[in-house]
């Protein structure tokens, strides 16, 4: 599987040190951050785990791509896109995004990040087709704070809608979105579903179709966020 996934990412030891970090991904334990999972792999190695993850240039967008490809052929046919906002809880304050709000995977108000992502589901499973970290204000507008944790200068405010439509620059920003998932030549679902906000929300399945020329495949189901 990984074989064919992490090719266009290049030369033999990026390769193995992206099997390496997925290997740990996919092991037991509740830290996925590169140091627990280092000492958790046979032959983990933090600093070169650290350097392919935060210093190696390689592009992300082909890797993706091919995944996208090979999960979604598994999952044909009568198979929808889904909208989804995901928190992530988090200790302290300098995880990029993290904010203090209600987090549905806690199921009260903590401090976590949020992610607005693209799946392609159906009967047998779903497949991530993008991620796109939300970024509050507070932090946008916070030189610092931006500048301490390596957020580029084109990174500007976006609401969970935005991040979910834009593709205006969506290859090198990495903007999540329908038409990024079909510049990569993944075969698009029979529509979209889900609501985040309400059915009044511009995230909610009804406006995301209609301002992408997609079919609604269910009711959206409202939830505050």
């Amino acid at each position: 599987f990984l074989l064919d996934l992490l090719e266009p990412i290049g030369r033999s030891e990026r390769r193995y040190w992206g099997e390496l970090y997925v290997r740990g991904l996919l092991q037991d334990g509740d830290r996925k951050s590169i140091e627990p999972m280092a000492a958790r792999l046979p032959d983990g190695n933090v600093q070169a785990m650290q350097q392919f993850i935060g210093q190696s240039p390689w592009e992300w967008q082909e890797v993706w791509a091919r995944l996208g490809k090979r999960m979604t052929a598994e999952l044909e046919p009568d198979s929808a896109w889904v909208v989804d906002d995901t928190g992530f809880p988090k200790q302290g304050e300098d995880s990029v995004g993290v904010e203090r709000r209600y987090c549905g995977t806690l199921g009260k108000t903590g401090s976590c990040q949020v992610a607005v992502s693209l799946h392609h589901a159906g009967e047998l499973g779903n497949a991530v087709l993008g991620w796109r970290l939300y970024l509050p204000e507070t932090w946008t507008k916070d030189k610092e704070r931006r500048q301490a944790a390596g957020i580029p200068e084109e990174v500007v405010f976006q609401k969970k809608w935005e991040l979910a439509l834009d593709h205006r620059s969506g290859q090198r920003l990495g903007r999540a979105g329908p038409h990024r998932a079909c510049r990569c030549g993944i075969r698009r679902g029979n529509g979209v579903s889900r609501c985040a906000g309400g059915a009044k929300s511009p995230l909610c399945g009804r406006h995301l179709a209609a301002s992408r020329g997609l079919e609604q495949a269910t009711q959206d189901r409202g939830a505050s966020t």
